[in-house]
This record gives C-alpha cells, structure tokens and sequence, in this order.
C-alpha cells in the first residue's frame, strides 16, 4: 500500500492537481484535511492522474469535498473508472441533504425538561386509567360475584404468594448480609459493634416486614 499523496502546480493563476499514490480508505489519513486546506479559493485547470494508484469511494469524496466537485470528466481522461467513481460521489454529494443544525443548549435543555413533563403526563394519564378500570371491576365483582373466576383468582394468588416465598427469603438473606456487612463496619469505629444484631433485627423486621407480609 503507497500512502495517498498530491502535488499542486501553480499555473496561470491556476492550480495543477498531481495525485500520486493510492486515493484509498486506509491509505488516506489526514490528508483530505490538508488538501481541502490548500485548494481553498484556487481554481483547478488540470489533474494528473499518471501515478495514482488504487481509487476508492473515500478518496473520491475526499476530492469532491477539496475540489467542491469542480472537476470533469475530460480531466479523468488517463484514468476513466476513477472519474466515474469521482462523478458518482459528487452526484451523491450533491444530492444528499444536509446535516440537520444542533439547536443550542437552552433549546435542548428545555425541550428535555418538555419531553419529561409529556412522558409524565402519559404516565400519569394511563395509571388514572388502570385505577377506573381496576374500580369499574371491582364494582362489577361486587354486584355479580359468579362472575369471578375463581380458579384463576386463586391460581393468581399462589403465584404471587406462595410461589414468590424463595426468592424473597433469598433476597433478604443478601440484604440483611450486605445491612450485616455496613452496619458492623460503621459501628466499630464508634466501639459499638455488639449492637450489629439489634441493628440487623430492627432493620429487617421494619423494612421488610412488609414484603413479608404481603408475600404470606
């Protein structure tokens, strides 16, 4: 692989673009920057194509972009499949919309803040839902009770009940290790380890007792 190169030729006011080497993804670098850099209000009369070696899209748009797609097909002449390449980007180019404007910070900052009032609002829109669904039902429980399905009713509630026992046993077993693990740790630096259990016993029966007791 020869590294992309180019020469530019002063002529009549003019400039001579020479490319040397191959115009490729990996071959490139940073030299469409400089290119693009050095061209900038010169008019290209010629290119010399007589040493370039391999030709692909990237260095077809990295031309389109330096010469702002001033070049025609008489000038690919000695190398007719790379101008084809080198037309086809520029037609792309040309055609392609542009990149859509970032709106400034204070835009963007109170349209986070809008897009969460939304979200709030639909969030809240559809638990008001749920609630005079759930009240409509319960209301037509009341005035119908053989309408209930109890077989799935009590299916339900073991599923939820019985069958929720083990993890939430295992999950407090952790909770109360890592509660155990903290709680020894911060009070040994006031000597007052030995409390570690009535600290352990009254953080769990009063966080999780809850939990517990909606379980059972």
């Amino acid at each position: 692989m020869n590294q992309a190169q180019y020469e530019i030729v002063e002529t009549d006011g003019a400039a001579r673009l020479r490319l040397t080497g191959d115009w490729t993804t990996t071959a490139l670098g940073r030299l469409p920057t400089e290119l693009s850099r050095d061209l900038e209000g010169r008019e290209i009369a010629s290119i010399d194509t007589s040493d370039l070696g391999r030709f692909d899209t990237a260095g077809a748009l990295a031309l389109v972009q330096a010469s702002s797609g001033r070049l025609s097909k008489s000038q690919w002449k000695d190398r007719p499949e790379a101008g084809r390449i080198y037309h086809m980007i520029e037609l792309l180019e040309r055609k392609s919309a542009p990149a859509p404007k970032r709106p400034s910070a204070f835009v963007r900052t109170f349209a986070k803040i809008g897009r969460g009032v939304y979200d709030f609002g639909g969030e809240a829109m559809l638990s008001l839902t749920f609630l005079g669904r759930l009240m409509a039902a319960v209301v037509e429980a009341v005035r119908r009770p053989g309408g209930i399905r109890w077989p799935a009713w009590v299916s339900q509630a073991e599923r939820a009940g019985l069958d929720a026992i083990p993890i939430v046993m295992i999950t407090n077993f952790f909770i109360g290790a890592v509660v155990a693990f903290i709680g020894v740790d911060l009070l040994t630096d006031f000597g007052a380890q030995v409390f570690a259990v009535q600290l352990i016993g009254v953080a769990m029966f009063r966080e999780f007792a809850v939990v517990i007791a909606s379980v059972l």
